[in-house]
Formats: C-alpha cells, structure tokens, sequence
C-alpha cells in the first residue's frame, strides 16, 4: 500500500499521512480539494473513501472522523 509522504502534503494533512493515498487540488477549476483515503480507511458513513471539501484545512477537520473500513473484500 502506498501512502503520502508527509513532506508532501499541506501541513494541517501530515499528522494524517498514513491514512491517506493522494490528494487533488483542483481549487483552480471551483472543485475543491480532494483526499483519497488509503486502502483500509473510510468516511464516517461508509460510503466513500475520499474527503472532499473546499480547502486542505476543511479536510484535516473531516479527517479526525474517518475510521477503519471494516466491508469484507473493501479495499483489497
């Protein structure tokens, strides 16, 4: 499984480097910020493996809430 560096991520993103595969700002074009979860990790309600919000600091604040994915033959 591939993780993010912390040195690649904002600096509010790095306490969370492990649980996170990449990001896509895509800010430019009015769509935000995007944080796809490592393989094992999931939103709150268990339907998605990403956070998506307006800024990296919306994200971290999301990303205290994920939690492991427990869906049998989810994320292998």
């Amino acid at each position: 499984m591939k993780t993010m560096n912390a040195t690649d991520l904002p600096k509010c993103l790095r306490k969370y480097a492990d649980k996170i595969e990449s990001v896509s700002d895509e800010r430019g074009s009015d769509d935000g910020y995007w944080v796809y979860l490592a393989a094992g990790w999931r939103t709150p309600d268990g339907e998605t493996h990403c956070v998506h919000e307006d800024n990296p600091t919306q994200c971290a604040r999301e990303m205290k809430h994920i939690t492991p994915c427990t869906v049998k033959g989810c994320c292998n």
